[in-house]
């Protein structure tokens, strides 16, 4: 029988190298680089004239350790795949004919690779479950690691993933969202805020596993037509989707969180109870999980002014970053990580009484006016305008109230961020409206 060199990963199986199939006068040589650079060293430590280089991430128990080639087939490298991948971990190397063409600079630059199928079959993945990819990504030990976002409630996969090693080892999303992924040894050490940090990225199984639609969690507090909204929202998606309601939680924070922990996805897409739904919008996006978490800002159409951006639009929510927010800003959404989706979710149906109209538009251009002085945007300009001069249909003219007034009050406390501050609680709104307009009903 040929010498035999067993490539071991440090996976599980590798500690009983014996155990499947490998014959017991296998010696054993430690993986580091590529499946070339470990070929190289065993051909030069070779006694025999072909020699085995296999893997301690593979099964043998039935594998026949005795095969030998045909005359016309000696002088080429054998591979035998694992599994199905086709760059397998199993070869029968000719020693004398590999040197003669070394320095090989791929080891699929080999003159004559022969590829045999069936293969050898691969061990399974280790799969961790975790709450943060990112760092469960730099912790990874096993050559190659399945990572499951603990709230995704994904099945591991049917068939398990079987990746490329010979070199450059990606990490593979295997769904769309990248809540699960095989991430490779070879990042240990190498990401810093996203797995994106990693060069290699491969998307040839993305397909894997299907995602697992994010819960929709509706937020209301008296507003005129949440009975309306709401009923319109379960009877498109009661079928497929986990729905939550949450009515009558004093404060933002608190309603916001209340939200959260209803959730039992890691995101969940918050409807406010003003947002009429367009039937257009997909609520079968998902979050990119390889990225740093962040909250996720659709777009609304505004029906009194006809802009069309982030407020009062759907929100996919970061569950964590909601019950856990690290720092406090005039905006909740805003003062953590976020990104725009130009995707149009509802029409904010904010006109609906005067104070709730007010309301709405003073506290927006109180976030715009704060924009516009402190990190200048032609963008937040042109919206601070808009809001301050557009006001049609029906109570048209309280947003354009709201908008002037929060203009005023800025300039009137000189942009002090803990007066600004104020703006944030129902309560201290309501008050400043009813001063402000003693003779109007404080209706909701």
């Amino acid at each position: 029988m040929y010498d035999i060199f067993v490539m071991n990963f440090q996976n599980r199986m590798g500690k009983d190298l014996f155990r499947y199939g490998i014959p017991r006068h296998a010696k054993e040589t430690r993986y580091f680089g590529t499946h070339l650079e470990t070929i190289r060293r065993c051909v030069a430590k070779a006694k025999t004239e072909y020699v085995w280089v296999v893997s301690s991430i593979c099964d043998y128990t039935v594998f026949d350790f005795h095969w030998k080639p045909a005359p016309w087939e000696a002088k080429q490298i054998h591979c035998w795949a694992s599994h199905t991948q086709k760059f397998g971990d199993t070869f029968l190397i000719p020693v004398e004919d590999f040197k003669k063409q070394e320095p090989l600079e791929k080891l699929e630059w080999f003159e004559d690779v022969h590829y045999h199928y069936p293969g050898v079959q691969r061990h399974n993945l280790p799969i961790t479950t975790t709450n943060d990819v990112i760092q469960a990504a730099n912790d990874v030990h096993h050559y190659y690691t399945v990572i499951e976002h603990g709230e995704s409630e994904n099945a591991p996969p049917i068939y398990p993933p079987y990746p490329n090693l010979w070199e450059r080892r990606a990490v593979y999303p295997l769904n769309k969202s990248g809540s699960l992924m095989a991430v490779p040894r070879d990042c240990k050490g190498k990401i810093s805020k996203q797995i994106y940090d990693y060069p290699y990225i491969s998307y040839d199984l993305d397909d894997h596993v299907r995602d697992k639609p994010l819960d929709v969690v509706f937020i209301e507090n008296g507003e005129k037509n949440a009975d309306k909204h709401w009923n319109r929202l379960y009877d498109k998606l009661r079928c497929s989707h986990k729905l939550h309601n949450v009515s009558g939680v004093k404060g933002r924070t608190q309603a916001y969180q209340a939200a959260a922990s209803k959730s039992e996805t890691a995101w969940f897409f918050a409807v406010f109870a003003k947002c009429e739904i367009v039937d257009e919008f997909d609520w079968d996006w998902q979050p990119d999980y390889m990225q740093e978490p962040k909250h996720y800002i659709f777009h609304a159409k505004n029906p009194v002014n006809g802009l069309e951006y982030g407020h009062m639009a759907v929100i996919a929510y970061n569950r964590d970053l909601v019950l856990n927010p690290k720092r406090e800003g005039l905006d909740f959404t805003l003062a953590a990580e976020h990104a725009t989706i130009p995707e149009l979710s509802c029409i904010a149906r904010y006109n609906v009484d005067p104070v709730v109209t007010w309301r709405t538009a003073f506290r927006e251009v109180l976030k715009l006016q704060q924009t516009v002085e402190e990190r200048y945007t032609v963008e937040a300009e042109y919206r601070l305008h808009k809001w301050s001069t557009v006001g049609e249909g029906e109570f048209g003219e309280w947003s354009v109230n709201g908008a002037k007034d929060a203009v005023d009050y800025y300039w009137k406390v000189k942009g002090n961020p803990r007066e600004l501050q104020k703006s944030y609680e129902w309560e201290w709104l309501d008050g400043f409206f009813k001063n402000k307009y003693p003779q109007t009903d404080l209706q909701y």
